[in-house]
């Protein structure tokens, strides 16, 4: 068994990607993001890309990009030579990063690697689970309609992505969120439901091979209990179907039974759980 680092994309997707597509909805972050960082390399200031393999079989491939946590697959479920060799390297090449996110066994033993190697501690983040829709089921439809996002609602979604995070994702690394939103709105990519006012936010998000993502779904507090998430993911995922993407992928958070069941509602389905550990600051 070897772990074997890249620092060029298109070598690391060459090696990679076949074994990824196999279960390209399990994979869809790492997918994601490599196949990003190959259409923009200088999103990223550093990237971490290894596969770890024997023989010719790849075995197990782990991406990250520091700040953010590190991204593990094994093919798998006992990976204790493959996590031994992830660890022991990021360690060495002193990767900076917040945490880990894997299945939820991958990611425990990661996290007591991780611990044992470098004596910090982990805690407990976000226990998630992967959604897959093929085919929209429309819920009765809340007034107002869905719409693309314009410069004009910048300081909103501006505002409501401060609120996301520290509601859904508070682990996250800080975000310029002016240039984010300014970039996701020229690429069409985000969209609001408006009911003579902006009332709900929602994203596409990474591309895989034959599947998108929607992420960022958000109603302020005071819209809330009006059905205007769930129509806009719902036609969000049209639209994305309409564009001729096969399937629409999303995450939730486990916490939240009622963002897993309106998500059930349009019709996506439960593919597999994923968990985050953060690694502990260190004194």
């Amino acid at each position: 068994m070897e772990l074997k680092r890249f620092e060029d994309i298109n070598e690391f997707l060459e090696i990679s990607e076949p074994v990824l597509i196999e279960n390209e909805v399990e994979n869809n972050l790492i997918l994601g993001i490599v196949l990003y960082i190959q259409r923009d390399p200088t999103q990223y200031k550093e990237k971490y890309l290894a596969v770890m393999q024997e023989g010719k079989q790849i075995k197990a491939v782990s991406v990250c990009t520091p700040p953010h946590k590190i991204l593990f697959w094994g093919k798998n479920e006992n990976c204790e030579n493959e996590i031994d060799l992830l660890v022991n390297d990021a360690v060495k090449s002193h990767l900076d990063t917040m945490g880990i996110l894997a299945s939820p066994y991958h990611a425990l033993q990661i996290a007591k690697k991780w611990q044992m190697k470098t004596g910090r501690t982990f805690k407990l983040g976000m226990s998630e689970r992967i959604y897959k829709l093929e085919k929209v089921i429309f819920p009765e439809q809340p007034s107002g309609l869905m719409r693309l996002a314009t410069l004009e609602d910048l300081h909103l979604i501006c505002q409501w992505m401060e609120e996301f995070r520290e509601e859904a994702v508070p682990n996250d690394p800080l975000n310029d969120f002016s240039e984010f939103a300014t970039k996701k709105i020229e690429n069409k990519d985000l969209v609001i439901w408006d009911d003579k006012k902006a009332v709900a936010l929602a994203s596409k998000a990474r591309n895989t091979i034959n599947g998108t993502c929607i992420n960022l779904v958000y109603t302020p507090k005071k819209f809330r209990r009006n059905g205007y998430a769930t129509a806009l993911v719902a036609h969000l995922s049209q639209k994305l179907l309409n564009d001729g993407w096969k399937f629409v992928i999303l995450f939730t958070d486990l916490s939240n039974p009622t963002s897993n069941s309106i998500y059930q509602k349009v019709g996506f389905k439960p593919i597999c759980d994923f968990q985050e550990y953060i690694f502990k600051t260190e004194d």
